[in-house]
């Protein structure tokens, strides 16, 4: 029989018909290993331990770990236990943990995060990118928490790049506002958004306090504000991408470069957020 890394093993031997059949199989697994060079000197029984016990433990952790997922013991988004947890759980080394992860990794149930563990994989989001594009909405449409962690809100001089964008000159003063956006406390873009100083209000406590554009956009009476358009590329992640987005360094990033206008046309904010593509996927309807 052919043993799959996910076939549950327990099952296994508990279904197999014939004693013959599995001592020709375990066979098969036992005679690569030094300690077992004449796997006919020992009974049925020291093979079945062996097999339950020895080379796969990893396969078997991984079959627990599988069904407490299944199960919703470790809900969508859920942070497993430590390795060092785990270990005492199942009686066995970090290593053994790790080798079960890695195959629940390779099946797509669980991922890393940079600095911050192991979770349950969570399905793709959908990030609808319309004339009315507002993160909170987005999510809320989909039954997804939204919220932001702030980095910086600060004042600054605007490159050459974003003046162009926003059809100011260079130097002006902008106001730079950088942010994590969270999907059910799960990190889905990190964005960047210069707005013109001189169309805008003292807006920097809103968004030190809110993480919200679109309630900055409200004091600066800029409310109905839309999306005039949205360029996407692509990159990787770089390290400090990475550690805010809590993913691998080199993970494939979808990135969008877009502005917003008035009713009346005038730019407002250029923005650029970085998604991480595993964990989004883009619905462009202008429509919307």
């Amino acid at each position: 029989m052919a043993m799959t890394e996910s076939h549950n093993l327990r099952s296994w031997v508990s279904t197999m018909t014939s004693e013959k059949r599995k001592n020709i199989q375990l066979d098969n697994y036992i005679k690569h290993d030094p300690k077992w060079n004449n796997s006919n000197f020992y009974s049925f029984g020291d093979k079945i331990g062996w097999f339950m016990a020895h080379s796969f433990r990893w396969q078997l952790i991984a079959e627990e770990l599988r069904a407490d997922i299944n199960e919703g013991r470790y809900a969508p988004g859920f942070k497993l236990d430590t390795e060092e947890v785990l270990a005492r759980r199942f009686h066995v080394n970090r290593h053994t943990v790790r080798r079960a992860i890695e195959l629940l990794k390779n099946d797509g149930l669980v991922h890393s995060r940079r600095g911050s563990g192991v979770y349950v994989h969570r399905p793709v989001t959908p990030y609808r990118l319309g004339s009315r594009t507002r993160f909170r909405e987005n999510l809320a449409r989909v039954g997804v928490a939204a919220s932001a962690k702030v980095l910086r809100v600060e004042v600054v001089a605007a490159s050459q790049e974003i003046a162009a964008m926003l059809h100011i000159t260079q130097a002006e003063e902008v106001i730079l506002f950088e942010a994590i956006g969270l999907a059910d406390d799960t990190p889905l873009s990190l964005r960047e958004s210069y707005m013109p100083a001189a169309k805008m209000a003292d807006v920097k406590h809103i968004l030190w306090e809110q993480g919200s554009i679109t309630a900055a956009m409200e004091a600066s009476g800029h409310g109905t504000y839309r999306r005039l358009s949205t360029r996407i590329t692509a990159g990787h992640a770089s390290l400090i991408q990475a550690d805010h987005l809590q993913c691998a360094r080199g993970d494939a990033l979808l990135i969008t470069h877009a502005c917003n206008v008035t009713q009346t046309g005038e730019v407002v904010e250029f923005c650029r957020s970085h998604f991480v593509g595993s964990r989004v996927f883009l619905d462009v309807n202008q429509e919307t």
